[in-house]
C-alpha cells in the first residue's frame, strides 16, 4: 500500500456496515492471509481492490471476507511492536537489566570493602 501505508506500519481497522470506493480495507484472501488494499469498485456483494503501487487489480473479494476499514495507521507504533515487544528483544533487555543490577550490587559490595 505504499506510499499511503508504509511497510512495518501498524494499522487499526474497524468493521463497517457499508464500504465505498477509495476506502482502504483489510480482507482475507483464499488462503486466509490478511491483505490491505484500496477499494476500486463495488459490484453487488463483491469488491474489487488494488494495492496503491500495484499495476493490476486483485481478484474479486466477497464482502463477507472483509475484516474492516483502516481507520488509523502509525509507523511509530509499528516499530514499537516489531522491535520492542518481540520476545527476543524482551529477553535481551532483561539480560541487560540483570547485568546492570549485578554491576550496581558489585559496586556496593566493593565500596563496603574499601
Amino acid at each position: 500500500m505504499e506510499p499511503t501505508i508504509l511497510p512495518n506500519e501498524m494499522i487499526f481497522i474497524k468493521e463497517q456496515k457499508n464500504y465505498k470506493e477509495n476506502d482502504i480495507i483489510t480482507y482475507r484472501d483464499k488462503f486466509g492471509m490478511l491483505i490491505t488494499h484500496r477499494i476500486i469498485e463495488i459490484d453487488g456483494q463483491n469488491i474489487i481492490t488494488k494495492g496503491d503501487s500495484n499495476n493490476s487489480v486483485d481478484e474479486d473479494v466477497s464482502i463477507d471476507k472483509v475484516e474492516g476499514k483502516v481507520i488509523f495507521h502509525s509507523i511509530i507504533l509499528g516499530y514499537v511492536f516489531l522491535y520492542i515487544l518481540r520476545p527476543l528483544i524482551i529477553i535481551m533487555l532483561f539480560g541487560y537489566l540483570i547485568s546492570f543490577l549485578k554491576y550496581i550490587l558489585i559496586g556496593k559490595i566493593f565500596l563496603k570493602l574499601c
